[in-house]
């Protein structure tokens, strides 16, 4: 029997599902991003069993974030991942409420800037959503991706609807994140 446990809260945005591995490393996610994780039984199976209890602090931080509260998670460890990954996901930790940043800024900023689509699929492969902020991570040209473009939009409209609880512009806040870019790129050309 696995002594992994999992909490299901009823978010703005779907069913969201709070994981604490044996391990003690913490997964989230929504339950419509998995093949059968909408279903309870499945659940039990591969996520051990319902503990309403769970966590309960990073829960209530999770909802109220998702409600456009700032709050931090800093006291959640980065997951297991490649040293990339950790970077990439590190800095989007780092992206405040109600800003957004593209995938060729991050990658830069982690020293890669040809690794845009890297990026992309750092954030593809987070597991931890809302505590590493991939929602405010934006292509260069919009909102970009988020868990891919099936389901009908979903993950747009999930996406969307985070950066709107955040009350953010991203066309305003991408002109910001170029600007950025263009002071970081002539910053380091200059040694500094």
């Amino acid at each position: 029997m696995s002594d992994s446990s999992h909490r299901i809260l009823a978010s703005p945005t779907g069913d969201f599902y709070v994981r604490r591995l044996e391990e003690g490393e913490i997964e989230t996610g929504w339950c419509s991003m998995l093949e059968h994780g909408e279903s309870n039984e499945w659940r039990r199976q591969h996520f051990g069993p319902m503990d309403a209890a769970l966590l309960p602090s990073l829960c209530d931080r999770i909802l109220r974030s998702m409600g456009g509260e700032r709050v931090t998670f800093d006291d959640i460890d980065l997951p297991r991942g490649t040293a990339f990954q950790r970077a990439i996901w590190r800095e989007t930790r780092r992206i405040r409420p109600g800003l957004v940043r593209t995938y060729g800024d991050l990658a830069a900023t982690v020293g890669r800037p040809a690794a845009a689509r890297a990026v992309g699929q750092a954030m593809r492969r987070n597991p931890q959503p809302i505590v590493i902020p991939c929602h405010r991570v934006v292509s260069a040209s919009g909102p970009g991706g988020f868990g891919g473009h099936g389901a009908g939009g979903r993950w747009s409209k999930i996406k969307a609807t985070l950066l709107e609880a955040e009350t953010v512009d991203v066309h305003r806040s991408m002109k910001t994140a170029s600007v950025n870019l263009i002071c970081v790129s002539s910053c380091r050309s200059r040694g500094h």
